[in-house]
């Protein structure tokens, strides 16, 4: 609704004459259930503290938006309330709405006051759906957060941060309603957030009312029960809400005289609040409530429909002077408040019932007119419908029957009468002479909506509306025919049709009528349609055109729902999918049935449907069966067959059509019958058992034939596919005889047959019943299945199985073969009986009848030659063939354990084979034992190892080829072996950085650890490729099995090998001196005289301590050798408590000593089970181990940080010498966190203090160990220096830096550090990291001087193409432990909250320290170079510069000017690729000079006087502020706009300009210039979602670049995400096309292997955009151009003939000279003429085909050009086309023939003109 424009102004205002007599009146009138007492009578109170006032008194009626019109004399008219529609909303309007429709989780619509709508949107996954917290009929306030008044659109939210944002902790006090939001579920309650800040919110459980489950993220409203002022949390109930609804309001102060009274910003629309009466406005009353607030209730608002004025001398007659009234709209920036009256409003509940959608009121009463907004009527209320639930599921209190005695009807007026447009709507003239005041209407009016707020129906007078037969989509019927309605478009889709206002249907093509033409189809023309289904709540709807489905007679027996088709039930329908299992009909209202394809075939003789029926084929059907909603139907119109045999029509699979008849006697198991007796029906290849489906044609019985039973043996048991389709044919008879097996057990009456001739043949041979078989009875049966644990399963009749198991040769009968059979065995006591069976030629089974005698074996018995039965990785199966154990009950294996290596043939044999493999397709590597064996080699000398007793006639034996001694054997479990013993095993598993595992014996097993194995670093270090596996290793037991559970003994390979006289049974210590070899072993800390060490695991299972001093050689001391020193990382699961003390480690990643690591290890003392070892390569290559001096006062010695604490720490100096400092002296600046800057393992350097006791106090202040003479200052420093330094403090926002020999200090912000993200800065650096540094930004604030650094990588990327200067400057500096890390930066800069509080430290600049000597005064203008060999030399000169003499100021004045004009500023391009406008950041980079000439500048510079550098100091700072104030004037005056540089700038450019795709594009490359692929992608996202939808092509521009982003800094998955999401927002094909460029230019940018796999990703796309745009012209030639382009032109010849059939046949032309321009540009001319010429024979009359040829071949050919225009010439063009033609010859003939050509034109351009005019 548009609400009436009354003009602004007019600031005075007086109370209305027409005010109520103060006299006794009944008080709160209006009020539902507010006691008297509740507004006592007082005189009224001057505005409370904290209310703003307004300037007068007289301007405070009705708050803001009334307007008082001025006093002339004694009269004056009435105040006007202007009405808070479209035209005054803003962004920051509080509203209260009622919500009308729940579209979905992530939509809702909302009806606000004065007849506005909103929407409430879901703004991503993880909010919680809006359905927790919005029911349809739920007041609640809402806040405005956009509006778009051309599309007369409201944003809202429901959010506390918004809808609370005034609210201020000293105006809570307990009763007060306010929104919250929940956050999480603890123990006792819910933490809830109430948008005030400060202040903390809970709700507990016992304050819910009904026990209410809440989410996170739901919204509610609740009444704060308890306040604290001290603590500032806030206790909140949930009471119900009829009791929310009574609960009137009053001022914060007035309940808690401690709290501070309601401003605007804190009311909240829906509170119900107790008012008086100032007086009245001509549309409404003017009230104050809380003392100080004016509000207006306008008459739209008022309890009853007034006619005119009438309203108002009800007021006065009834003396009303308090009401009591709901706060709807509150905006503090006018102070405008507005209150309802409206009884549901007021109450809160469900209002009375509305005529319905459509239902026509004839001879409503106007009540009201309202000018250019439309008039207000009544009519006769409707009964009240029972109101709708609660959110929490109680039922909502009706709205009292009095408080709507009639019904409210709106008309707009635009829906006065038909109009062609806006300015043909009714004038307010015509309003008023048609609709008088209290009259009734004498024309109908037609209800064509709600206004829910309001709960007035909305009308219209239209004749179109009223005479409509649809008004909504819930109005379509579904199967109701629809004549002569109007097509409003066409497409490829189909055409949409009009059924009424804004009600538009689709009728796709497979809909459209076949015989009819495209102009039967156009706009504007009129077709009868029939629905075939409709969505009310999506507003979709389908129809069809079919004449067939729009007929008279298709409604007949008519099916729109599942449930009411009867069987033989005759009805029209359509085919929608057609496949092998039968045909699927659609009827209307989605419902669809199945007419299977054994039904087809049987009652049609179909044998394929896919043959005989295509998809949108109207059919005419017959329902058979509807059982629970699924629909059988069959096309046999003429049977009458009922739901009693349905199996005629079953479904596909035969196993699921169960017949409900039990199967006649004929087709019992066992019984054999003919073929012809047998129809086939069905084929079902893709059946999980694939099957045929068969009917007995005498008693229509279905059976089952499985594919596997149709022959007696089959040539490949995987394909029973192709005979079968070779034997069977749908609709015909079985051709052999059929056998009944068995009855399905899934559907017990359905038969399962065979045709295996041999069964049919023989049927008495087959048994049906296991229990009347006996042993030795021969059977006859067949090979279902091949299990190679158990063997072959042989299947009989009624599902009777045996089994041949794998030892008697099961698994040499083919699969699926038929087999004769004798009974071995019977176990008919088990459930189901167990039938064993052997082959009639088993000679185990028929040669023996008695049992074979057991074979009494003893450990060490020699057993001599073996046979191998079979080979598996770790065993094989012998057979012994000493004639003593012939026919013996003993089962013999080997062990890979005990198996010697293979000796002679067998040996040279397997060398000769490159793989073998085992029984179970296992490898057996080239060093195992059983390498080269096969089935059938014969074994010498085996001996018994172990025995077992099986059962009572078979006995299991273990042998052995190894030599067995009379006191040895294979030990038969970890147990038997003692430490000391010697054994002998094969390796089993190699673990590399640990051991190796051996097998000793079956089932026991040795671990050899790596130091026990061998002294070999190489070998350790690489145990995977030295040792293989099966190798066979001597060891010495060193340790038993702890227990049975624990099965592996330690042993070891050195002791085994070692000299029997160096043999100890006692471990001792290795002697002081030696080298030892020995594992790393990081995997728990451990210290060393208090620092830290490295834990080395030894022999015999010592272990050594290293200290971190003896790591290397002091000369080659680095910093944290041990790893950086990180926080523990946590359990996974587990969570910190407050409180709770930080636990560190050695992030041992960043070490070059890793777990698992073999290294040699120096002795330097071993006692009492201590050893400690040593490292450095000096001792361990046999140099003595000289014990270090302890130090002297005054030295200067280097060491590590042991241990910090708040006092200072404790240093390990080399010898082991441990050192003190004290706090004061760590450092010569401040230092916020010792244990931070100083952690255990940092490598420092200091001055020994003193010495007292064997005690070393020691002084790390640089001042200390350097002096205080040459210090560089901060004057010694410019922009774009390259300074080392050590970094000495990490915090969460950048990393500090001090220089070395100088007291400045700088900061490094997080986000320059690394060029990549930055997670975790102490993954980069730590304390004491040595470290080259950019100087970024120099600026001197009054006393504080400060330094921006840098450490991207690319600030260095210059420095690797240096001079040899350069170079050496780099190396010396790689061997000081100086770093530079290409490494992740961070993409944003975040807040600084740490130990420095100063803003400067937020913009990455910190102060020097206030020790530091910044006065400058031996600085110069050029004291420091850009890389650090100009830096040294500085300092050289610095020096050097106190002995020279002073120099000339001229000379110096020419060195500086020369220095300066030297400078160079280089423009880097930072961004990507795709055109953006991306950010360009300047470097300012001093160039290398050579040492002669750096000496004599700095011989000049150092003799000048220090005004210069404080001037040139000074004179920066003026520059620097004067920038300033031009970028601050370019802010001003918008100039800024052309040239955003911050996300600030791109952010306040887009809010004008949202639609502008250019600024989104630009905004991108802003962030991806600072590497911010994330920030990139969510720019991109925010765009899609703010560009209009009518601005396709700015969102399509923004699409393209996020694809472009997406292929070159995004995955895979990410670029296919964004082409989807753009085709499915965009033109698809557009989007598609546009693409492929892009992927066709990054492709030809690239190469190798990543060129292929680009070209890969092209060929993907386009096969996509062809297949998904097969019918576009433009997609075919992107494709085919990309082929002729990359040089496959057989891959494009095919893809242009596909192209043909695909494409229709007027745009066939276009394609196939695109194909021959691109042969011409990228292939052959040949082939690009061969298609030319073509093309003009097909098409001779075409001119501008014979121009595209010509002008390809005046590069190729002049000669055949000719011979082009002279064909050209004797066609029959009209005489314009000729002049165009000898024109064209003539220019080509100018510019590239000669003069004889150019005459030969003009003499045929002549006759041909004679020629002409002779004809």
């Amino acid at each position: 609704m548009t609400s009436t424009s009354f003009p602004r102004g007019g600031a005075r205002a007086e109370p209305s004459s027409d005010a109520p007599a103060p006299k006794k009146a009944p008080s709160n009138l209006f009020s539902l259930s507010a006691p008297s007492e509740s507004a006592p009578k007082r005189r009224r109170a001057a505005p409370a503290s904290g209310v703003a006032a307004a300037p007068s008194r007289l301007s405070q009626f009705g708050g803001g938006n009334v307007l008082h019109p001025p006093i002339s004399g004694k009269a004056h008219k009435p105040s006007t309330i202007e009405s808070v529609g479209f035209s005054r909303l803003a962004k920051g309007f509080k509203l209260l709405g009622v919500v009308d429709q729940l579209v979905s989780d992530d939509l809702a619509i909302v009806a606000l006051p004065n007849l506005m709508r909103g929407y409430v949107l879901r703004r991503g996954p993880d909010e919680p759906p809006l359905s927790s917290s919005l029911s349809k009929g739920l007041y609640m306030a809402f806040y405005v957060t956009s509006l778009s008044r051309s599309e007369r659109r409201v944003e809202l939210s429901m959010s506390p941060a918004h809808l609370n944002r005034g609210v201020t902790p000293d105006q809570v006090c307990a009763g007060l309603p306010l929104r919250v939001q929940v956050r999480s579920r603890e123990d006792h309650g819910y933490i809830v957030e109430a948008g005030i800040t400060g202040v903390s919110s809970f709700l507990p459980f016992k304050l819910v009312e009904g026990g209410r489950q809440l989410v996170a993220g739901q919204c509610l409203d609740a009444v704060v029960k308890t306040s604290s002022p001290k603590t500032r949390a806030l206790t909140f109930s949930l009471p119900p809400a009829s009791a929310m609804a009574k609960a009137l309001f009053p001022s914060p102060n007035l309940v808690d005289p401690s709290c501070s009274p309601h401003t605007f910003k804190s009311l909240a629309p829906g509170m119900l609040v107790p008012c008086t009466v100032d007086g009245f406005a001509r549309n409404g009353v003017l009230v104050t409530f809380f003392s100080s607030f004016h509000a207006a209730i306008d008459h739209s608002n008022l309890p009853s429909l007034f006619s005119g004025d009438s309203w108002k001398e009800h007021f006065k007659s009834s003396g009303i002077t308090t009401l009591t009234a709901r706060v709807t709209t509150v905006e503090a920036a006018s102070r405008t408040v507005r209150l309802t009256m409206l009884p549901h409003v007021v109450a809160l509940c469900a209002p009375p019932a509305l005529p319905a959608v459509g239902e026509v009121i004839r001879a409503p009463t106007v009540v009201r007119v309202d000018p250019k907004i439309g008039v207000l009527l009544s009519a006769p209320a409707a009964a009240a419908p029972p109101p709708p639930p609660e959110a929490g599921g109680k039922k909502r209190k009706a709205a009292p029957a009095e408080a709507a005695p009639e019904t409210a009807l709106f008309l707009h007026v635009a829906e006065v009468a038909d109009s062609k447009d806006k300015s043909d709507r009714t004038t307010d003239a015509e309003l008023a002479r048609r609709f008088r005041v209290t009259e009734q209407l004498p024309g109908d009016l037609r209800v064509i909506g709600t206004y829910a707020f309001e709960n007035w129906a909305k009308v219209s007078a239209k004749e179109s509306t009223l005479d409509a037969s649809v008004l909504s989509y819930a109005d379509i019927v579904p199967g109701r025919v629809y004549r002569n309605v109007s097509i409003t478009s066409t497409g490829a889709y189909g055409i949409l049709v009009s059924l009424g206002d804004k009600i538009k249907a689709i009728c796709t093509n497979m809909h459209l009528d076949f015989k009819a033409t495209h102009k039967n189809y156009a706009v504007g023309k009129k077709v009868d349609v029939r629905v075939l289904e409709v969505d009310p709540v999506s507003k979709q709807c389908s129809v069809s055109c079919r004449k067939e489905l729009c007929k008279a007679d298709a409604s007949k027996d008519m099916i729109t729902d599942f449930m009411s088709p009867a069987p033989n039930q005759l009805t029209t329908g359509f085919i929608t999918k057609v496949y092998d299992k039968g045909v699927i009909v659609t009827f209307y209202n989605k419902v669809y049935a199945m007419v299977t394809a054994k039904s087809l075939a049987e009652e049609l003789g179909v044998e394929d449907p896919r043959v005989n029926y295509k998809v949108g084929e109207v059919v005419k059907c017959r329902v058979v069966r509807n059982k629970g909603g699924k629909l059988l139907c069959s096309f046999d119109l003429l049977s009458t067959s009922t739901a009693a045999a349905p199996s005629a029509s079953s479904a596909p699979s035969a196993s699921e059509s169960a017949p409900s008849a039990p199967a006649p006697d004929a087709l019992a198991p066992g019984s054999v019958l003919k073929g012809k007796l047998f129809k086939v029906t069905a084929l079902n290849s893709d059946h999980k058992t694939p099957h045929a489906v068969v009917t007995h044609t005498a008693s229509s019985t279905s059976c089952k034939l499985p594919f596997d039973n149709l022959l007696d043996e089959y040539e490949d048991p995987s394909d029973v596919l192709t005979p079968a389709l070779s034997m069977l044919k749908v609709g015909k008879s079985l051709p052999l005889p059929a056998l009944v097996l068995a009855l399905d057990k899934r559907s017990p009456n359905l038969p399962i047959l065979s045709l295996r001739p041999t069964l049919v043949a023989d049927v008495s041979a087959i048994p049906a019943d296991i229990a009347s078989l006996s042993v030795n009875t021969p059977v006859l049966g067949y090979c279902v299945n091949h299990d190679k644990k158990y063997g072959a399963f042989i299947r009989f009749l009624n599902h009777a199985t045996g089994i041949i198991p794998t030892l008697k040769g099961g698994l040499d009968i083919p699969l699926l073969s038929t087999v004769n059979l004798v009974v071995s065995g019977l176990d008919l006591k088990s459930k189901p009986a167990k039938v064993l069976l052997k082959q009639p030629s088993d000679p185990g089974a028929g040669s023996r009848t008695d049992p074979r005698e057991k074979i009494e074996m003893e450990p060490q018995e020699e057993v001599g030659r073996v046979e191998i039965a079979d080979v598996k990785f770790d065993r094989i199966n012998v057979k012994l063939l000493e004639k003593r154990y012939v026919g013996g009950a003993a089962k013999c294996r080997i062990h890979y354990s005990l198996m010697a290596a293979p000796a002679g043939g067998a040996a040279k044999a397997s060398k000769k084979t490159k793989k073998r493999v085992d029984a179970d397709g296992v490898e057996i590597p080239r060093d195992h034992p059983f390498y080269g064996l096969k089935v059938g080699d014969v074994l010498e000398g085996a001996t018994v190892a172990a025995t077992e007793k099986g059962n009572e006639k078979v006995m299991y034996v273990d042998l052995t080829t190894l030599p067995v001694t009379a006191s040895s054997g294979a030990p038969k479990s970890p147990s038997a072996l003692k430490v000391g013993d010697r054994v002998s095993g094969v390796v089993a598993k190699v673990s590399p950085g640990r051991g190796v595992l051996l097998l000793i014996a079956p089932g026991v097993k040795g671990f050899v650890n790596g130091v026990e194995l061998t002294s070999d670093l190489a070998v350790l270090n690489s145990l995977e490729k030295s040792v293989k596996i099966g190798s066979r290793y001597e060891a010495v037991v060193t340790k038993a099995a702890e227990s049975e559970a624990k099965s592996t003994v330690d042993l070891s390979v050195l002791k085994a090998a070692a000299p029997a006289s160096k043999k100890s049974k006692k471990a001792g210590l290795p002697a002081a001196g030696s080298v030892v070899v020995g594992r790393i072993n990081r995997k728990f800390p451990h210290s060393y005289n208090g620092g830290p060490a490295l834990i080395v695991d030894l022999r015999d299972g010592l272990i050594g301590r290293c200290c971190v001093t003896d790591l290397e050689d002091e000369e080659n001391w680095a910093n944290m050798p041990l790893g950086r020193f990180v926080k523990k990382a946590q359990e996974e699961g587990a969570e910190a408590a407050e409180g709770d003390k930080v636990e560190m480690e050695f992030d041992v990643s960043s070490s070059k000593y890793e777990s698992g690591q073999f290294v040699n290890c120096y002795v330097k003392a071993a006692a009492d089970g201590d050893v400690d070892v040593s490292l450095r390569p000096s001792l361990v290559a046999g140099g003595a181990d000289a014990e270090a001096p302890a130090p002297a006062p005054n030295d200067i010695v280097k060491g590590f940080v042991a241990q910090t604490n708040k006092k200072g720490c404790f240093v390990t100096l080399s010898g082991g010498h441990k050192a003190r400092v004290e706090l004061k002296n760590l450092s010569d600046s401040f230092v916020a966190d010792p244990m931070a800057s100083f952690p255990p393992g940092r490598l420092v350097a200091g001055k020994v203090d003193k010495v007292s006791g064997g005690k070393v106090t020691l002084n790390l202040r640089e001042s200390s160990v350097i002096g205080d003479t040459d210090k560089l200052t901060f004057d010694d420093f410019d922009e774009g220096d390259k300074v080392p330094g050590i970094v000495t403090r990490l915090e969460a926002y950048g990393a500090f830096v001090k220089f070395l020999n100088s007291d400045v200090t700088g900061l490094v912000h997080v986000s320059e550090l690394s060029d990549d993200y930055v997670d975790d800065i102490s993954t980069l650096y730590s304390p004491g990291d040595k470290v080259i540094a950019v100087v970024l930004k120099k600026v001197v604030d009054g006393d504080k001087q400060k330094l921006s650094l840098g450490l991207k990588a690319s600030y260095f990327a210059g420095d690797e193409e240096g001079e040899s200067s350069e170079e050496e400057s780099d190396s010396d500096e790689e061997d000081e432990g100086i770093k530079m890390v290409e490494d992740s930066s961070d993409d944003e800069l975040p807040d600084v909250e740490g130990s420095s509080d100063s803003e400067e430290e937020e913009e990455g600049i910190v102060p020097m320290d206030e020790d530091s000597d910044g006065d400058g005064s031996d600085s110069d203008a050029d004291s420091m170079d850009s890389d650090a060999d100009d830096y040294m030399a500085k300092l050289q000169a610095k020096m050097a510069a106190e002995e020279e003499e002073e120099g000339s100021e001229e000379e110096s004045e020419e060195e500086s000017g020369s220095d300066s004009e030297s400078e160079e500023e280089e423009e880097e391009q930072v961004g990507f690729e795709w055109g953006a406008t991306a950010g360009a950041k300047k470097a300012k980079q001093k160039p290398a000079v050579s040492d002669s000439e750096e000496s004599s500048e700095e011989e000049s510079s150092d003799e000048d006087d220090d005004a210069p550098a404080k001037t040139s100091s000074k004179q920066k700072k003026k520059d620097e502020e004067a920038a300033i104030a031009a970028r601050e004037q370019a802010l001003a005056s918008g100039e800024a706009d052309a040239d955003p540089r911050t996300a600030a700038d791109f952010e306040r450019l887009l809010a004008a300009e949202p639609n502008n795709s250019e600024l989104w594009i630009r905004f991108m490359a802003h962030h991806l210039s600072t590497a911010d692929y994330k920030k990139a992608k969510e720019v991109a996202a925010r765009g899609v979602a703010r560009i209009e939808y009518t601005q396709e092509d700015e969102k399509l521009n923004l699409f393209m670049a996020l694809i472009s982003c997406e292929l070159n800094f995004g995955s895979e998955a990410s670029l296919q995400e964004a082409i989807v999401n753009a085709a499915q927002n965009c033109n698809g094909k557009k989007v598609y096309l546009r693409t492929a460029e892009l992927l066709v230019a990054d492709a030809g940018a690239k190469a190798g292997k990543e060129a292929a796999n680009a070209k890969d990703r092209v060929d993907q796309h386009m096969a996509a955009a062809c297949k998904k745009f097969k019918s576009k012209n433009q997609v075919w030639i992107a494709h085919i151009k990309w082929l002729v382009q990359d040089g496959r032109h057989k891959e494009a010849n095919a893809l242009v003939k596909r192209s043909m059939l695909s494409l229709p046949q007027h745009k066939q032309l276009e394609v196939m000279s695109k194909f021959a321009q691109f042969e011409y540009e990228f292939g052959s001319a040949e082939r690009g003429r061969t298609v030319m010429e073509g093309l003009v024979e097909q098409n001779p009359k075409k001119l501008d085909l014979w121009y595209v040829f010509v002008d390809r071949e005046v590069k190729v050919d002049l000669d055949f050009v000719r011979i082009l225009f002279k064909k050209m010439i004797g066609a029959k063009f009209n005489d314009r086309a000729m002049k165009s033609t000898f024109k064209k010859w003539l220019k080509i003939e100018q510019k590239w023939g000669t003069k004889a050509t150019c005459a030969a034109v003009t003499k045929s351009a002549k006759e041909y003109v004679q020629r002409a005019a002779r004809s």
